[in-house]
């Protein structure tokens, strides 16, 4: 029974944690990168900490591996290589932080988003289908994996992130 409650811990805290990334073309115009950030807190998750960094290429080679044979890739790195972004650890205090981070970026296809949730970040901002704003993690592996990489994170300071622009 004393391995039962730190196993259940560990596993509320899988899937109540997730990776997302705030992508350069929303990091470059202070108002969008604020709006995010705005939307992910109206949206009930709690940014745990972040901070900008300049992805190398290795990094985005890294984080974008699943898609190494797709044709969009080397557009994709060169894309998240081409500026600063905000590299954050959100959670969730009720519910899955994976999910619902998910939901609020909507699909990476921009244009389906038009047509099925005009609310979502994507659908608002984004300008292609990649260059899409945002970045999320998609299962709780593939989230631990971007945790790992890019931490450890500071506590969130919006006004420290978005005066850096």
């Amino acid at each position: 029974m004393r391995f039962v409650v730190p196993l259940l811990n560990l596993l509320s805290s899988r899937t109540s944690s997730t990776f997302a990334m705030i992508k350069p073309e929303a990091v470059a115009y202070p108002f969008i990168a604020k709006e995010i950030l705005n939307e992910i807190i109206k949206n009930g998750i709690e940014i745990v900490g972040a901070k900008r960094i300049r992805l190398n290429r290795n990094d985005a080679e890294r984080l974008y591996r699943i898609h190494q044979e797709k044709f969009f890739y080397e557009r994709l790195i060169q894309h998240v290589t081409s500026g600063p972004v905000i590299v954050m650890r959100l959670r969730c205090s009720s519910g899955d932080a994976i999910e619902r981070w998910r939901t609020l970026m909507g699909s990476s296809k921009v244009f389906r988003n038009m047509l099925n949730n005009r609310k979502c970040l994507r659908a608002r901002f984004a300008i292609s289908d990649t260059r899409n704003l945002v970045h999320g993690a998609d299962s709780v592996d593939t989230s631990n994996y971007e945790l790992q990489l890019f931490g450890p994170y500071p506590p969130y300071d919006q006004q420290k992130l978005i005066a850096q622009s």
